[in-house]
Parts: structure tokens; sequence; C-alpha cells
């Protein structure tokens, strides 16, 4: 017989007030929602049922009662909507004054994926363990997409109880869930079993801790084929299960045969910091019990402990799927255990499979160098400057990690040297956050001659002009700030045959600027990188070397060679602020300058913004480049000359139409070299996707030249561009020799559209008519004066641009890659003309890292979309303390998410992530481990985003 669901209400009095304490206990069988404003008592096993939807709001609190067991089960059909958020977690705990290990049930979700149980003799079905009802409790399905709802910024203390004993409640456990239900952010601590267990199911989970759990921490069955990234656990080295606790367990099934599905989940970032001391307990077994057929799969992880044993590849079925590819352990560290890698399938070599898979297997747990991971009260699992684990990841190996679901980080292990992701919702025995160290100062002001790594734990000073020799590398940490002298023209200089390997995130650019406390254009020298591929330039009488400008050593200045293959290095996620220095007088050091540099060489995701000269120079090389943003320079945006011929695609740059440089301002500048003849190699890029978004209105510069000056025989060519704004001319053909390039087709002019400039199309070559040959039929080019005939969002907003196509933009299915210059591996055959593409914040590449105005907002804001989803926003007092209070009123029901930024645009956490409902919505904001300064908050519900300043003094 169905049980009902019985309420009780009881009434206490606490100081005075009232707490209403609502009694559960039965059969949830129709849509109910739990609100904050009650605390909850499961009493016995409480099931969902009925395709019934339990929603629990946000900072709703729930405890398990411990005589009756409580649990709270939802079953197949059936959802949880448990979507706290970070300053307002849900809570699952005991009831108990004195809560310990096991105290209550748990929670179960079960759902209608896929398994490889059998139960009563049906093949994918299986019944949950914990005593669970035989019919309520069984699991599996055939819909792998299938959605048991969600679970995201949630807790889960003191769970496990034994129903009897070897039958206990995990923390969490997940019978056969799908991929449709959510998991982020949740932490299960002191569970009297395992922390999580999957049974089957297909569900990704991201941001998981497990603290201190009495058995294992992730346990892994029965089919389950999950993704997880992010994954964090902390032991107690004194509490351990006489089963023998792991931090991964995983099986096929019990009898390790090939049932399909067959358990393969992959984990990546993944940081266990296990047992450490002498009063370590013996029932700790293995960081990684990988056994009866499993192909579970670590990647670019970091397990550290006093474990008997550090990897375990048990069996020979197991040992089988590493050998083929199905079972893959590769860029991860086992430090610690007295015997870090161990089989017991005599044909596997285990230590060759290690030496082959990037595997760093040591019995020494301070070996990973983390900051602080045995702290069990307070644990800082941080990289330390220096750690191997910082540059050891990768997510291009094979398919299974370079999956969309997994966040590419340089870094190994659950956490990079910043940022804190379990801040401040998950929960340590000494509450709190992890306050990231203050940066030390360095001052730089010698040459470095052999490989040198900076950290993201300093900030270093560049005093006067550093040359990096001798063929040496220096490596700099994504995070890292590097801050430019301006009294002694601080400058970095690359030379010949050294290497820069500058490779940040998205999430921790590395950002080159100014130690001026005033910035302004042109505070510091700016970042010179010289290759040996080939040029046209002739020094000293010797074609093919040139000595870069801006006042550089004559010895170590100089660039060129005849490797056009010639590798420098890699630049990505950088920010370079405030460069461009004047060495003297008409001699400035551009934002980047770019000296015979080969296509060996990475650039990608790359900013100058605000340069006292060009924003990129190119002097001849091959390098190829994507993703480049030129922001407010006050010279050219991009000046290509001297035989450079590298691809360049997704090019963007946002003129100040009040700033401009007496030489005379243009988007592209270009020649093949200062005579303007026929040296070889001729000067000849190829550009596709450009959003060129110059001057515009009343007030523009007199200075500004044309959005495109082509010259001196040059070959550059722009396919599927938008130049717009009001140059006084758009595209220049300019000389003879220039416009028989155009006629010949060795400059090409595709597919781009041009709009504002006063006269669109001109050239000074007799017998050229740049009209005829710019409307060549099947070029589709385009010209008109309407500076707003792009149809883009925001262009012209110097301080938030938003150069994404409207609906009805021209530029959207406009783009041709047909043309043989452009038909190559290396562009990608996007269907829109211009750097962006239309889809919002999501589609915007430069979201995240890039900064547009001077105080350093680090993602665009739509603001002709704001309204469409929030009415109003109160963010108060805008000079907080330890909370601070955001009123949103929203249009609709969307998905909201509000993070916290520094003033230079890095990402310090996040507050809330959760779908919020239409109306009123009030938050309160966390900031007590925010140092004094400024901060940004960024609101984003559903594609618009608003910022509102925030500034912390104690």
């Amino acid at each position: 017989m169905k049980k009902l669901l019985v309420l009780f209400v009881l009434l206490f009095t606490v100081f005075g007030g009232l707490l209403a304490q609502t009694v559960v206990s039965g059969d949830i069988s129709t849509n109910t929602t739990w609100t904050k404003s009650n605390t909850y008592l499961l009493s016995g096993f409480v099931y969902v049922t009925n395709n019934a939807t339990l929603t629990i709001e946000p900072g709703t609190t729930i405890k398990g009662d411990r005589n009756t067991k409580g649990t709270l089960i939802i079953t197949r059909g059936s959802k949880i909507i448990a979507d706290g958020n970070a300053g307002d977690p849900i809570v699952f705990t005991s009831n108990e004054s004195s809560p310990t290990y096991g105290d209550w049930g748990g929670l179960i979700l079960l759902g209608n994926a896929t398994t490889n149980q059998v139960y009563n003799g049906t093949p994918g079905l299986g019944l949950i363990e914990g005593g669970i009802d035989p019919v309520k409790g069984l699991y599996g399905g055939a819909d792998d997409a299938d959605n048991s709802g969600i679970l995201r910024y949630v807790r889960v203390e003191y769970p496990g109880i034994a129903f009897q004993p070897n039958n206990e409640i995990n923390g969490i456990t997940f019978g056969a869930v799908g991929s449709g239900t959510t998991v982020d952010h949740v932490q299960v601590s002191y569970s009297g079993d395992d922390a999580f267990e999957w049974f089957g199911g297909t569900v990704n989970c991201k941001h998981l801790i497990a603290y201190r759990a009495l058995d294992d921490d992730f346990d892994t069955d029965n089919g389950y084929r999950g993704k997880l990234q992010f994954v964090l656990s902390v032991r107690d080295p004194q509490v351990g299960d006489v089963s023998g606790s792991n931090g991964f367990e995983s099986d096929n099934n019990s009898a390790g045969d090939g049932t399909t599905p067959i358990t393969g989940p992959t984990f990546s970032n993944v940081t266990i910091c296990g047992p450490s001391g002498a009063n370590t307990s013996s029932l700790y077994k293995r960081m990684n019990h990988l056994r009866r057929n499993t192909m579970c799969s670590p990647y670019n992880s970091v397990f550290v402990g006093d474990y008997p044993v550090g990897l375990y590849i048990d069996g020979d079925n197991t040992a089988a799927n590493a050998m083929n590819g199905d079972l893959v352990v590769r860029n991860s560290f086992y430090c610690g255990a007295a015997t870090p890698l161990s089989t017991n399938a005599a044909a596997f070599d285990i230590n060759a499979y290690a030496a082959s898979h990037n595997i760093t297997a040591t019995s020494n747990s301070s070996d990973a160098m983390l900051v602080d991971p045995f702290n069990i009260n307070r644990p800082n699992p941080r990289p330390m400057p220096g750690s191997p684990v910082l540059q050891a990841a990768s997510f291009t190996s094979d398919a299974r990690i370079s999956d969309a679901f997994f966040t590419p980080v340089s870094y190994a292990g659950a956490f990079g040297p910043t940022g804190d992701w379990t801040c401040p919702w998950a929960k340590w025995a000494d509450d709190g956050c992890v306050p990231p160290a203050m940066p030390n100062q360095v001052t730089v002001s010698t040459d470095i001659t052999s490989n040198t790594t900076w950290t993201a734990d300093n900030e270093y000073t560049l005093q006067g002009f550093i040359y990096v020799t001798n063929c040496a590398t220096l490596t700099i940490q994504p995070g890292t700030v590097i801050k430019g002298d301006k009294g002694s023209k601080g400058a970095l200089i690359v030379t010949r045959c050294s290497k820069l390997v500058a490779d940040g995130t998205a999430q921790d650019p590395i950002v080159f600027t100014t130690n001026d406390p005033n910035p302004t254009y042109g505070s510091w020298g700016g970042l010179i990188i010289l290759g040996r591929a080939t040029t046209n330039q002739v020094y000293n009488g010797t074609p093919g070397l040139g000595l870069i400008e801006g006042g550089i050593d004559p010895v170590k200045g100089l660039y060129g060679g005849t490797d056009d293959a010639d590798n420098s290095g890699v630049l990505r996620y950088v920010r370079v602020e405030y460069p461009g220095i004047a060495f003297q007088p008409n001699n400035e050091i551009n934002g980047i300058t770019f000296g015979a540099v080969g296509s060996g060489t990475t650039v990608d995701y790359v900013e100058v913004a605000y340069s006292g000269d060009d924003a990129y120079e190119w002097f001849g090389g091959t390098v190829n480049c994507k993703h480049m943003i030129a922001y407010r320079a006050l010279d050219d945006d991009f000046d290509t000359d001297n035989g450079y011929r590298g691809n360049l695609q997704y090019c963007f740059s946002v003129r100040d139409p009040q700033v401009a440089d007496v030489s005379g301002s243009n988007g592209w500048e270009s020649d093949n070299n200062s005579a303007g003849d026929g040296a070889t190699p001729i000067t000849g890029p190829t550009f596709s996707n450009v959003t060129l978004v110059g001057p515009t209105g009343a007030n523009t510069s007199s200075l500004y030249k044309r959005a495109a000056h082509i010259r001196r025989n040059s070959r550059t060519s722009i396919f599927n561009s938008l130049l717009m704004g009001s140059y006084p001319v758009g595209l220049y053909i300019d000389g003879d020799n220039t416009a028989q390039n155009a006629t010949d087709g060795l400059l090409e002019v595709k597919n781009i559209h041009i709009y504002g400039p006063s006269d669109l199309l001109l050239t000074n070559a007799a017998g050229f008519d740049i009209d005829t040959w710019f409307g060549t039929s099947g070029w589709a080019n385009n010209s008109n004066a309407d500076v707003n005939g792009a149809k883009l969002q925001d262009p012209y907003n110097l301080d938030l641009p938003n150069a994404q196509p409207t609906g009805p933009s021209p530029a959207l299915g406009a783009a041709n890659f047909t043309y043989p210059r452009i038909d190559n591996a290396f562009f990608d055959k996007v269907t829109y003309i211009g750097a962006f593409g239309g889809g919002g914040a999501a589609a915007d590449w430069t979201c995240g890292w890039a900064t547009y105005k001077e105080l350093n907002v680090s993602c665009l804001v739509e603001t002709k979309d704001v309204a469409n989803y929030i009415n109003s926003i109160k963010l108060f007092p805008t000079v907080a303390n330890d909370h601070a209070t955001l009123q949103l009123n929203l249009v609709e029901n969307a998905d909201l998410t509000v993070e916290i930024y520094s003033l230079n645009g890095q990402y310090i956490g996040q507050q809330v992530n959760e779908r919020a409902f239409a109306g009123e919505q009030t938050y309160s904001l966390n900031t007590s481990d925010l140092a004094n300064g400024f901060y940004f908050v960024r609101i984003q519900a559903n594609d618009a985003v608003a910022t509102e300043k925030l500034i912390i003094v104690r």
C-alpha cells in the first residue's frame, strides 16, 4: 500500500524567536518545494516517486534522523532540483548534536540510463544497495541522456549509516543516472562508507569534494561511463575502513567479466590528498585500485599520501584494457606511496606503461610540490611555484580527453596556483577559504642566459632592456604579471634561437603591463621576439638580416635567417598593456614586434592595449596568428613589412577617435620594404575574419588616414573581413607595383565589406580601375558610406565594444573559403565575415581574458541585451567589508551566474550559479576572503552581461 506523506510542523523557541522544523516521512509523490525558511528532518527512507520533482531552495538545510536512518531517495522518473549557489549552498546534514561518521543515510539518485547489472534475471536492471525498497530502489533503463535533476552547490555531511553490517549507504549514490543530470560543486563530508559511488549510468560531474570519508572516495561500478573534472579528496590518516580504503576503486562488475556497458569513466584534474604521518591507519590500501575489467581512466591528476600502493592495475583483463588503450592513465602524478606502481598481471610492464604515458611515480609526496595538502582541518592543495604539475596537463592526446566537456587547463590536479573553486561554499573543520598569497616583487635587470621560469606567485618588474639570450627558454606560468619600468624603458627581447613560452589560459592570462601608477600610452617598452626565418632586410650589407627598431643592441637585436619553420615559443592568452615607449623621437617600440619569427611559433589569443606606436608589427618571417586584439593603439593596428608571409585569422581592432599618431594612423599598413622594390621574400600575409572598428564621431582626429594602406609592392591579402569607421579612406592601393600585384592576383581582397570612410576606395596608380577590380563578379565585396552598415551590436563603444553581428547583419552567412589562398588547414571554415559570429557571450572569444576599458573589466557587457533580461540591479554597499548584497529584478526566468574579478581582470570566484526565477532575487555575496581593493562583479542572465564595481575596505 502506498505510503502517505506525513508532515509534522514543530515549533521551537530559539532566543525568543520561532524556528520551524518540518519532519518528512514516507513518499513525496507530487511536485514539492522545500524553502530556506524551514529546516527539514528526514525520518526513515523518504522516496520521491511518481515522476515528481522535489525542488530545494538555495540555503535550505535538510537533516537526516539517526534513529530512523533518514535517507532521501530519488526514484526513476523523478527529479531533485537542489540548485544552491556559492553564497547559499544547500546542506544535507545530521540531526545529532555531536555529529560523526554515518549518522544518517545519505542521498540516492536512481535513473533510467544503462547499466550492466542484472536483477532477478533481468539484464540492465539493478537494486541499489543499502536496504532499499525492492521496487522503488530499482535503477537502470535504456536512456543514457536521462535527467534526474540538478545537484549544484550542495553539501552532504555525516552520511553513510549502516543499514546492517557491511551494507552501508554511501554519501551520494548514483544508480544509472543519465547525462541529462547536472552535478557541479558538490561536497560529501565524513561519510560512513564511500563518499561517492556510481552504479552504471552516464552522469557527468564537476567540482566534487570527498572530505574525510571512511571507505573509498570515488567508487565506480557496473558500467558507469561519465566524465568528471576538478575533483578533490582529503583523508583523515587515522580513519580508514576495515574493507580497505582507496582513493579510486573501480570494477566493471563483481565477476570482472565483459558484461556491457563496461565501466569506463574519464577523470581529469583530480587531486587526492591521502593519509600522511606516523599514525596513518593500516586500513589504507591504494590511491587507485582499478580492477575487474574496468576501463576507468584518470588524466592530468595528482595523487599524494602515504598509501601502501599508488596505482594498482589488478587483473589480466584490466591490464589488457590498459595495453589496448581502453583504460588510460596519462599525465598524472603518484607521489608518496611505498609502492607507487603495482600490478599482478604477468604480461603487463607497468613501469614501461608509466614511462610512455607521462606518469610520474615517486615515494615522496613532496615531489608534487603542493602547498599544504595534508592539513585536514584546512587543506591547501594548490601547487607551489616550480611544481612539476603546473604545466603537466594535456587535452589533445586522444578523443577521450579532448571532449568538449573538459575545460583545458595547463595544470594537473584540481587546482592551479591561483583561484579556489571550493570558496566560499565548501566546509572544512576550520571553516573558511584559503586566501591566495600576495605576489612577491622580483626585479629583473640582467640578461636571461639559461632556462628560467617565472611563476604566478611573483610579480616581475623589467628594469631596462631584458634580453633572453644564449638559446635559453623563458617560461611564464599562467596568471603571472610582468611590469615594465617606465623610467628605464623596461622591455623584454627574445633573441634569435631563444624562446618565450608564455602559455596562459582564459582563466589565468599572462599580463605584461606598466609599473606606472598612472598608466597611459607608451608607459614601458614592449615585447620583441626575434627569429631565424627569412626576411628581405639588409643589415650592414648582409641580405636576409635586420636590426629591430627601437634602440636595441646592435648584436642581440638582429633578426633573420633561413629557417621559415623556426620556433620562438608560445604566446597564448597574453595581454600587453600600455607599451610603445619612445626610445628617442620617432623611434618607438611597438606593442609586440615580430622580427623574422618562424611558423613553428604559436601565437593565439593575444591582446595589445594602449600602445604608444603600432599594436603589432611584423618584419619578415612566417609566424601564423589567431585571435588578435589591437585595442586603442596610437599608430597602426597591424603593420606588415620586409617579407612577412604568415596567415592570420580572427583579428579585432578598436580605435579611440581622438587618439592618433602624427605619422598618420591606419588599420593596416603594409610595405614590401622602404624602397618598394622587388626584394624577396615579398611581403604577402593572408588575413581572414578581421573586424576593424575605426574612429567615428564629430571629434575624430584629423591624423586618421586609411582603414587599409597597402603600398610599396606589398601583396597583403584580406578575405572575409569588415572594415568600418570614419576614416578618410577605406582601401588604398598605393603605387603602380602594388596595383600590378592586385591586377595579377598576387594581392587579393575578397568577401570584404567596407562601411563608413569618406572615400571607400582609392588608388594613385594610373591605369588601375580600383572600383572595377574591387567589384569583380564572384568576389562578393561590398562598400557604402554608412558607418553602421555592418549591423553589429555595439562596435563603437570604446569601453565595452561588442562587434558581434545582429540578426539582420550582412556579415552572417557571407564567408567564402574556396579561394586557394585560404583553402588550407590553418583557416577555420566559418560562415560569417569579420572576427565574430553571433551567439552572445558564449561565442565571444575575447570573453574572460581580454580587457577593454582602462579599469580592465574582464568580459564583454552586452548593454543592448541587459534590459531584455534584467529590469534593475542593486549592489550595496559599494564599499563593503565581509558581505555585499546583490538585488536583481529579472524580466523572466534565466540561467544566472555572478562572478567576482580583480581589477586586472583575474577571475576570483563564482558566487551564484543557478536557474533563477523572474522577479526580485536577493543574494548575499561572501567577500570575507577578498583583500582590500577594487573588484568587479559580473552578472550574467542568459546571454546578457552586466558589471558592477565593488570596493573592499576593512
